[in-house]
C-alpha cells in the first residue's frame, strides 16, 4: 500500500498510523511482561474518523505539507469496476479530520 514516511498506511478503508517506539507484549507468551525477550516494538493502530472520507483506492499520489496529508487521484479495481479517481482529498493530522478539496 501506499505510504508516508513510514507513518501513515491507507489499507483497505482503514487509515492507520505506525509507531516504531511502542513496545507490543506477547500475551499468549507465558514469560513475565517485563522480560526484554517478551516485547517487540512498533505497533499499527486504526485512526477512526468521521465522514467525510475518500474512498478506497490505490495508486494515489500522498504528501505531507504542515499538520495535513493530501492524497490525489488512485484508482478502484474490483472484478465489477474499474474507476480512475481525479480527486483531492486533505486529512488533518491534529483533528483526524477528512475534507474534500473542490475546485472554486
Amino acid at each position: 500500500g501506499e505510504y508516508y514516511d513510514g507513518a501513515e498506511n491507507v489499507v483497505f478503508d482503514e487509515l492507520l498510523r505506525w509507531d516504531p517506539d511502542a513496545k507490543q507484549t506477547n500475551k499468549d507468551d507465558d514469560q513475565n511482561e517485563n522480560d526484554n525477550n517478551n516485547t517487540t516494538a512498533g505497533r499499527w493502530t486504526r485512526i477512526l474518523t468521521p465522514p467525510p472520507h475518500p474512498p478506497p483506492r490505490c495508486a494515489h499520489t500522498a504528501v505531507h505539507h504542515n499538520d495535513s496529508i493530501y492524497i490525489f487521484g488512485g484508482e478502484c479495481a474490483t472484478a465489477d469496476k474499474y474507476h480512475h479517481y481525479k480527486d483531492l482529498w486533505k486529512f488533518d493530522t491534529k483533528l483526524n479530520t477528512w475534507e474534500e478539496c473542490r475546485s472554486r
